[in-house]
């Protein structure tokens, strides 16, 4: 998600998108896009045209001297990803390439673009997999349906995080046993349930911080937080400044927008498309502030009503054919 958040709706379940995270969905999965005022939010969508990564996978499995002697093998049955979060620094990086160049790509530039995406893809696909092979369970099935509720339960406090959460309701969210789930998923994920809570909230805090002007009691209550102190004494030691500072060095730095809701979508060269929706609205000038080495900002935003905000809600509902990565 390039800035703010989004809830993503499927037949299974709804995934929150934020930060440094993407989904992938399937061919002929059918979502719907929901979002609230009260930031600026923008999503980048690129979807694949029919068959496009099979063939690029068709590739990448077949050996040299064969693609030398007959091509790539034919194709299969269509290749199925796993519909979950997804956090991958190689893909991430080529999302924001094409996010940051996408209106100058010519017809060539842009088939290059999906070519590498779908690579980056495809490999990320293979990296699951072998998640899946690491985890325990005599029978593969039985790894592949361990990993599934692992993903539920992470799904589900990306859904609940800024809200009370214990343990007892992660684990009932993946149906595991509450010992079985912390174990599994600090194993799978690095870091335990509770670590990985903090986290996202320290991450949705500094998005707050940078693209609103709520006060730092608000922002601190609203991530998830009860306490202002261990929230400035969290934020501190993972970022290395305070709250404060990092508000004044952001917004200097990247500026705010407030929300107005537009799409665009690219035009189609055999490889796939685009879709990319926004909120923003006119820049709101922020004074310098005095002493300060950083870049002036560009725009700022301003406060509104809760009625305000409420009523900017936008809902935005896409029925696609088409395998996507939303981000």
């Amino acid at each position: 998600m390039p800035v703010g958040w989004s809830n993503w709706r499927t037949a299974r379940t709804d995934y929150r998108i934020e930060g440094e995270r993407f989904l992938i969905l399937n061919h002929g999965s059918a979502y719907s896009l929901s979002r609230e005022g009260g930031e600026p939010q923008e999503s980048f969508c690129p979807f694949f045209a029919a068959d496009f990564v099979e063939d690029v996978h068709a590739v990448l499995i077949t050996d040299e001297a064969d693609l030398l002697d007959r091509g790539a093998d034919p194709r299969a049955a269509p290749l199925e990803f796993r519909e979950q979060l997804y956090d991958d620094g190689a893909v991430l990086a080529q999302l924001r390439r094409m996010r940051m160049v996408m209106h100058g790509m010519d017809a060539g530039e842009l088939a290059a673009a999906f070519h590498e995406l779908a690579e980056r893809l495809l490999r990320s696909r293979r990296d699951v997999q072998r998640a899946i092979e690491r985890l325990p369970g005599r029978r593969m099935a039985t790894r592949s349906e361990l990993h599934r509720r692992l993903q539920r339960g992470r799904e589900y406090l990306h859904a609940h995080f800024t809200r009370p959460v214990r343990l007892a309701d992660m684990a009932r969210a993946a149906c595991l046993a509450p010992h079985y789930f912390h174990r599994l998923f600090s194993a799978a994920f690095g870091c335990p349930p509770h670590a990985y809570v903090t986290k996202l909230r320290l991450e949705r805090a500094a998005g707050l911080l940078v693209r609103t002007e709520l006060p730092i009691t608000d922002v601190c209550f609203a991530v998830g937080f009860d306490s202002v102190g261990s929230f400035s004494a969290l934020f501190r030691r993972h970022t290395g400044v305070t709250p404060t500072a990092f508000r004044k060095a952001g917004a200097l730095e990247c500026g705010s927008l407030l929300p107005l809701w537009s799409a665009r979508a690219c035009s189609r060269f055999g490889v796939g498309g685009v879709r990319w929706s926004e909120q923003r609205s006119h820049p709101v000038p922020r004074p310098p502030q005095s002493g300060s080495k950083l870049p002036h900002s560009k725009a700022a935003a301003s406060r509104r009503t809760p009625k305000e905000a409420s009523s900017r809600t936008k809902l935005a509902r896409f029925e696609k054919r088409d395998r996507g990565t939303l981000w």
